[in-house]
């Protein structure tokens, strides 16, 4: 049985998640500062043969799962409905646990694999060229990312902007520029922070400045920002390259995960023209 996360539910779901920080370091960090109810955030746990199997935690229209225990027929289906119930534009979690889910979604979800890295040691000296990105600048910062697929496919402008300015103020999260010109050339963030740990993304380069060490500069400096505040850096990676590019910035492999994408209307008439 799926049910809403109640108050006197908290204090045992802290415990599940904080054993298992890396499993789902989103869940870890969302519900550190936000608790498990409230504006845009709704949390479900999966109960059954007097377990919690799992959790359901939906930020905006984005889920997060996290297994609690293995799961059987009854309990996939279950998740399942759920998820077609709400129609999430983007599912993640543990590779394993995803993976399992999407073959029963396949009709509708698109799936990419990757890792959770981490990086424990001191970065370089900032480069002196990023800066804290104001208010004026959002609207810059997001038609960057939307122009990249692969990291802002999933969003809508004003989703975006509305999510990054939400981290910020509750989250102490951190939007960092390099600009050109008085142009925003150059973005990286911390996506979620708590006092443990913050997580890198958002990180893109307008096409126009590639190859110059651009991406390097913007990860070591907010890298720098965040062992400053005696976090550990961490972030998810989806492609094969960009990972080997960030092993030569010093991270490296912590665990796996996926997510699931929800496929577009105008993704699947394109498909069915191609057949």
């Amino acid at each position: 049985m799926i049910k809403k996360v109640l108050k006197e539910d908290e204090e045992l779901l802290n415990k599940i998640i904080s054993n298992d920080i890396f499993q789902n370091v989103y869940i870890y960090i969302d519900t550190q500062i936000y608790g498990y109810n409230g504006d845009n955030i709704s949390t479900f746990i999966l109960c059954n043969d007097g377990k919690i199997k799992a959790i359901l935690f939906q930020y905006y229209d984005s889920l997060q799962l996290f297994q609690c225990e293995e799961i059987n027929n009854q309990d996939l289906n279950e998740i399942v409905n759920h998820i077609k119930k709400y129609k999430f534009s983007m599912i993640s979690g543990e590779v394993k646990f995803i993976n399992t889910i999407f073959k029963e979604i396949s009709d509708i979800y698109e799936v990419h694999t990757g890792i959770v890295m981490k990086k424990d040691t001191g970065s370089d000296k900032s480069s002196g060229r990023s800066v804290l990105a104001q208010d004026a600048d959002y609207d810059e910062i997001v038609n960057l990312i939307l122009l990249d697929e692969n990291i802002g496919g999933h969003y809508s402008f004003e989703q975006l902007k509305e999510q990054f300015i939400d981290r910020k103020n509750n989250m102490n999260c951190k939007n960092i520029i390099i600009k050109d010109n008085n142009k925003v050339i150059c973005h990286a963030a911390t996506y979620a922070d708590s006092k443990l740990i913050s997580v890198i993304g958002g990180v893109i380069t307008d096409k126009a400045y590639r190859g110059l060490g651009l991406g390097k500069i913007i990860v070591n400096d907010l890298t720098n920002l965040i062992q400053q505040e005696n976090k550990i850096p961490v972030l998810y990676c989806y492609d094969k390259n960009t990972i080997q590019w960030y092993e030569k910035q010093g991270f490296k492999k912590i665990n796996t995960s996926s997510k699931l994408e929800l496929i577009k209307n105008d993704d699947k008439k394109n498909n069915c023209s191609k057949d």
